[in-house]
């Protein structure tokens, strides 16, 4: 779905072209809002990870690379 909205409107939502936007209807109204980001915690989403997981293929070959200048580790 496409919606075109005027440069002005555009300006005052802080949107740019291709923004994901809300669309809802109250009565015979409809409302298109930015679209709602959630916030995250770096807390929040550590708990999400599984330390004991295991290091995806790729960054084991990054890990192994020497160094080349002075990178601390």
């Amino acid at each position: 779905m496409a919606v075109l909205l005027l440069s002005p409107i555009l300006r005052k939502l802080h949107l740019s072209e291709g923004d994901a936007v809300d669309i809802s209807v109250k009565g015979n109204s409809i409302i298109i809002s930015p679209e709602t980001k959630p916030k995250y915690k770096l807390n929040d989403l550590l708990k999400q990870c599984d330390l004991k997981a295991p290091m995806p293929p790729a960054l084991s070959e990054w890990d192994a690379i020497q160094s080349v200048g002075n990178e601390l580790w």
